[in-house]
């Protein structure tokens, strides 16, 4: 039924995959898909498996198909191999891969086998668009017959000194020699090269190349493409969303769609509930921060260190088959960096516990001013306990895993401080 359904897609169809970034690359790329005038068919919930891409199919009306309908899925990892074989892609959008649900998973790097399979199967009129700057993505470019664009930052100053603890991965694919990066930028991305073999990060394709952060407000970027400048300001925070949209614009170049005039709908983006979303709630207002991996996780904290005063925070921790059972990747995460920038916290989830025993021993609670820490497991509890203890005026940030984060949704929608996911999808 899928590929029955997707011969309608007359200007076929895009995959995008990888640990971090899914939802709100192929949002970014919906939005810049349709600015260019083509109809498009998504999984705008999220729902990344194959049932998921086959409710997009199912419920997009006959009429909507045809020559102007491109397809555009977001796919899941592990899920990946079969959408490539069932789908034959146009193009094949791949972000980055990182430590995520190992239990489910594997190490990243049985992920890398399976995608280098089935990329090795793509005809040469597919294309790959991949991230020069993850080396384990960016080595997948060997593999393909067609053509590959590469995207990725060319902005030191946006960069760190050294690898962050959560990096995942810093041997050389080809002779296993560890890698010397001259920028990290977060994880193990970054520029790298191999002292043994010489391999090294591929020249880019699309790169940006100033990096100007506002916090969690969003960054001010210069993309440069084909001799094409794009300057814009982005509503969406961290370097990971930078990431985010140069997927989307190396989309736009393999599918050989201008990059030009793209900077007023680049500045009307949305967040995707749960990255970075702010839902006003009377006079206070929630900020939801999706958190599920160590990666992740550091990038949400750094976004947060940089927005001034001291915060209240909301952190749900689940261990639902979506979030991973194993959750002892939260000893990975820096959540040092919010030292002494804490007023109050709560901890939520079913696995509270756990998640109030990590914040400790990040020395959040010591001193003479120290924040106050709660476990409270049920979530809508502890949702309606952290806005009843703000201010006028205050922000709640919520820091929950994806199950949590579902559940969450499900509660405002009760609560009517959102609309339902699907009323979303619609937008």
């Amino acid at each position: 039924m899928i590929q029955r359904l997707a011969a309608g897609l007359g200007q076929g169809v895009v995959l995008v995959s990888g640990t971090n970034g899914k939802t709100t690359t192929c949002r970014i790329l919906a939005d810049l898909l349709t600015a260019a005038g083509l109809h498009v068919v998504h999984n705008r919930t999220g729902s990344n498996l194959m049932r998921g891409i086959a409710a997009a199919l199912v419920n997009t009306p006959q009429g909507e198909l045809g020559p102007n309908a491109i397809g555009l899925f977001e796919v899941d990892e592990a899920t990946l191999p079969e959408a490539v074989a069932r789908l034959s892609p146009r193009l094949v959008v791949l972000l980055n891969l990182f430590r995520d649900q190992l239990d489910r998973y594997g190490e990243v790097d049985a992920i890398v086998g399976r995608w280098r399979a089935i990329i090795a199967t793509l005809p040469v009129q597919s294309s790959l668009a991949l991230n020069a700057d993850d080396p384990m993505v960016a080595g997948l470019g060997s593999a393909a017959s067609g053509t590959t664009v590469y995207f990725g930052v060319n902005d030191p100053s946006a960069g760190q000194p050294e690898l962050e603890h959560a990096a995942d991965f810093v041997e050389c694919l080809a002779c296993g020699t560890p890698y010397d990066y001259t920028v990290t930028y977060f994880g193990h991305l970054g520029h790298y090269r191999c002292p043994t073999c010489g391999w090294q990060r591929p020249p880019l394709d699309v790169e940006c190349t100033t990096v100007r952060s506002s916090g969690l407000a969003g960054s001010q970027v210069t993309v440069q493409a084909d001799g094409a400048t794009v300057e814009a300001g982005i509503p969406l925070p961290g370097l990971y969303n930078v990431y985010n949209l140069l997927g989307a614009l190396a989309a736009l170049r393999a599918l050989q769609l201008p990059l030009g005039g793209l900077a007023g709908t680049l500045h009307t983006l949305q967040p995707v509930f749960g990255r970075a979303d702010r839902v006003q709630v009377g006079d206070k207002a929630i900020v939801t921060l999706l958190t599920k991996n160590p990666v992740g996780a550091n990038q949400v904290l750094r976004a947060l260190a940089a927005e001034p005063g001291q915060k209240a925070l909301l952190l749900a921790l689940n261990d639902g088959v979506a979030d991973g059972q194993d959750v002892s990747w939260i000893w990975d995460v820096d959540y040092e960096l919010l030292r002494g920038q804490i007023a109050r916290v709560i901890t939520s989830g079913r696995r509270a516990a756990d998640m109030a025993l990590r914040l400790k021993h990040a020395h959040w609670f010591e001193g003479d001013e120290a924040p106050s820490l709660e476990a409270l497991p049920d979530l809508q509890h502890a949702l309606q306990t952290s806005l009843y203890q703000l201010l006028p005026g205050q922000t709640l940030y919520v820091l929950p895993t994806y199950t949590a984060m579902l559940y969450l949704r499900d509660i405002m929608t009760r609560l009517d401080m959102t609309r339902p996911y699907w009323q979303e999808a619609l937008r």
